[in-house]
């Protein structure tokens, strides 16, 4: 069964940055203090999406200058390519909560972008209509 939420929980967020944190093979200090910092006092909302409670997957959403931004899409390697697309699953989630997170950042987005910071990554953001290039951007 899988199940995709907004993170709340400073627990939750923790698990979700070390999943990031594998999956790009970075080797960084978790510290809670960031976390805060970086999460409540940005407003910087974490999506988590789960297969049988487990986490395998994940990205954030902000406001950058009135467009909704969404960076890190990332999927525990032992899902990447099954044939899930938990990624999609994830964009699908986020433009699901549209009026949601027009609320929460005070705006009404009409372009979403996503960092595509590599060529495997960029790809799949093409299939699903993103495009430009480096920042790849979609009319929502």
């Amino acid at each position: 069964m899988i199940n995709i939420k907004i993170l709340d929980n400073i627990e939750d967020i923790k698990k979700l940055e070390l999943l990031r944190f594998k999956v790009f093979d970075m080797n960084l200090t978790l510290e809670e203090s960031h976390i805060i910092n970086t999460y409540q006092k940005n407003k910087i909302i974490p999506y988590a999406l789960y297969i049988d409670n487990n986490l395998v997957a994940g990205c954030y959403v902000s406001n950058y200058l009135n467009t909704l931004h969404i960076n890190y899409i990332f999927v525990d390697k032992m899902y990447q390519e099954t044939g899930l697309k938990l990624g999609r699953l994830l964009l699908k989630k986020i433009y699901s909560d549209k009026e949601y997170l027009n609320k929460i950042f005070n705006t009404n987005f009409n372009i979403s972008t996503i960092e595509a910071n590599n060529p495997k990554a960029e790809a799949i953001y093409r299939k699903i209509g993103y495009h430009g290039n480096t920042i790849l951007k979609k009319i929502i």
